[in-house]
């Protein structure tokens, strides 16, 4: 959240200071909390709830004593700081589900068009039987889904700095396999821990 210092000159004989705070330069509403708030005896008060980053924000205070209130200050205008953006994480490219007819421990994957050694790259790979995998050069197995105990099993894998038209997935089963592998590409991830944005 967001958060800013609010500051004022001393205002001789005052025993306190109301704070108004505004994202109308006329003060024709207040920021919840900051409409005549008794701030007490100081020359600078931490406004820091409902702040928003990266919004322009007005402030002005009123001394008072025994006496009375005195009039609105000079209106004192700051913007907050933006928060820093997150690359957009996009689908650059799907291949078209490569399927595997012939019982084989290292299928051969179709590559998205364009796909490039920046993306990541998530494989599903499903079998016809509770399969294994053994070996993954290149990817990094992240989950496996087994339908009804031997039906089928779904193995998800990522891999980084992968390019061309298709892969070799060498070794990939303990034994002959047939099944499906869809490769998706995607952007604005670090390709080395997809758990990170760019």
């Amino acid at each position: 959240m967001a958060n800013f210092s609010a500051n004022w000159n001393a205002s001789t004989g005052a025993t306190g200071y109301y704070l108004d705070v505004s994202i109308d330069t006329n003060f024709g509403s207040f920021v919840t909390g900051y409409n005549n708030l008794n701030v007490g005896n100081v020359l600078t008060y931490s406004v820091n709830a409902n702040i928003k980053a990266g919004t322009t924000y007005y402030y002005r205070v009123r001394a008072y004593n025994a006496g009375g209130t005195s009039g609105n200050s000079n209106t004192i205008s700051l913007t907050t700081t933006a928060c820093p953006g997150y690359a957009t994480i996009a689908l650059d490219g799907t291949a078209f589900g490569t399927t595997f007819t012939t019982a084989t421990q290292s299928p051969v994957a179709n590559l998205p068009s364009g796909v490039r050694a920046g993306h990541l790259l998530l494989a599903w790979v499903v079998t016809n039987t509770n399969s294994t995998l053994s070996s993954i050069s290149g990817w990094t197995q992240i989950g496996t889904s087994v339908n009804n105990g031997v039906d089928s099993t779904a193995h998800l894998l990522y891999g980084a700095g992968i390019t061309g038209s298709s892969w070799t997935f060498t070794n990939l089963f303990t034994a002959t396999e047939t099944g499906l592998i869809v490769i998706t590409a995607w952007s604005g991830v670090d390709n080395l821990n997809p758990k990170k944005r760019l």
